[in-house]
């Protein structure tokens, strides 16, 4: 029966992926200010979970909203992150401004190098 649940759990997980996908794609293709700052754009993401989950988003503090993030069924900044990532390497309309792309290879190489030293 736990081969089944964590099935189960996966598919919820690739599904919720998916959807998170096709939010984060509307909201690049309408604001396309989100397209260079990921902040901005998980607290459109965030805006639009919290209306269909009827969550007064603004009536929350940072302490009691991020340590209960999953729990509320809100999806982590990381998670959009990588949509975002991923949605942009495959629309080039999408894309950040070059100013930005040009930052963010740079960090890219700068915290590969970083990731492969000893600590």
């Amino acid at each position: 029966m736990a081969s089944r649940s964590v099935k189960f759990e996966r598919v919820n997980i690739v599904n919720n992926l998916k959807g998170l996908s096709g939010l984060v794609h509307l909201i690049l293709e309408h604001e396309p200010q989100t397209r260079n700052c990921d902040g901005l754009l998980w607290l459109k993401v965030l805006e639009h979970q919290a209306y269909e989950k009827d969550i007064d988003l603004r009536s929350l503090s940072v302490p009691s909203f991020l340590p209960r993030i999953k729990a509320l069924g809100f999806s982590p900044f990381e998670s959009v992150r990588r949509a975002r990532q991923k949605l942009q390497a495959s629309y080039p309309h999408l894309a950040a401004s070059d100013h930005i792309e040009k930052y963010r290879t740079e960090n890219e190489q700068a915290y590969r190098e970083y990731a492969w030293e000893d600590v």
